[in-house]
């Protein structure tokens, strides 16, 4: 099982946009998928279904052992359903859990257990995790239970300067919780060719991180940020344009990354 966490304390990069995209891709090819929305804004959540949920993965925060029953939503109940994808949804209210877990011992593992009490390694290939854009408990967390990390960002100076703190936090939990946790993936949003910065931030991303920033990148493009307001993933709501080809792409080079992977 594949446990994909897409992260980065920079805010506004396309972390949403990205696990909302990529999973009915990877459904679509057979995967079986499981978003889960760690965010409190509630971006992922509320570009797939049109309810409020009763249950949330502050449950399952809040009470590891027993919390996480009943929070998975099937995707028969998606707005517009793809089949073989689920979703774990976010609460408003997870904004509390950093005071909440502040003593609780191992606090680092409880999105681990969670995980484990779900079995989820029985029922899914492939978890994708949207992070909130800041390095505390619940990013903390996801980086613990991940096997690789997903990190959208643009081609500009500030997000390029950003990696650097994330690159030291990815090494801290290395050395303390996740013994294998590295940047596996580097994902190039809203990138514009005929923009001088935009190509020489790019170009820069490549010279310093090599083969980890995948070859697609993805263009800007209006309509990627129409489409969660319609609540349908890029490729159902506009086919035809840029930014459902690069998703695709994309989505293909990382399945080609992981059948390589799974075959060496």
């Amino acid at each position: 099982m594949r446990i994909i966490a897409v992260a980065n304390h920079k805010g506004g990069v396309g972390k949403t946009t990205l696990v909302a995209s990529l999973g009915p891709l990877f459904a679509r090819a057979g995967y079986r998928v499981l978003l889960i929305d760690l965010d409190p804004q509630c971006s992922l959540t509320e570009s797939l279904i049109d309810f409020e949920p009763e249950r949330s993965v502050l449950d399952a925060f809040l009470n590891p052992r027993t919390g996480a029953a009943g929070i998975v939503i099937p995707w028969t109940e998606f707005r517009e359903p793809v089949a073989g994808m689920c979703l774990i949804p976010a609460s408003p209210e997870m904004s509390c859990l950093e005071a909440a877990l502040s003593g609780r011992t191992s606090r680092e593992l409880t999105l681990t257990k969670i995980l484990r009490n779900l079995n989820a390694g029985r029922d899914y290939d492939i978890i994708l995790m949207d992070c909130p854009p800041d390095l505390y408990a619940i990013t903390v967390n996801a980086l613990t239970a991940c096997n690789e990390l997903l990190v959208p960002t643009l081609s500009e100076y500030l997000p390029l300067r950003g990696l650097k703190k994330l690159e030291a936090k990815c090494a801290e939990i290395a050395e303390d919780l996740n013994p294998g946790l590295r940047i596996t993936g580097i994902v190039v949003n809203r990138y514009n060719g005929r923009k001088n910065l935009n190509v020489s931030v790019d170009e820069a991303l490549r010279r310093t991180y090599g083969d980890t920033v995948l070859r697609t990148r993805i263009r800007e493009n209006v309509r990627i940020a129409e489409s969660p307001q319609a609540m349908r993933d890029i490729v159902s709501y506009s086919p035809g344009s840029n930014g459902a080809r690069d998703y695709i792409e994309l989505a293909k080079e990382l399945i080609e990354r992981f059948e390589r992977e799974d075959g060496e």
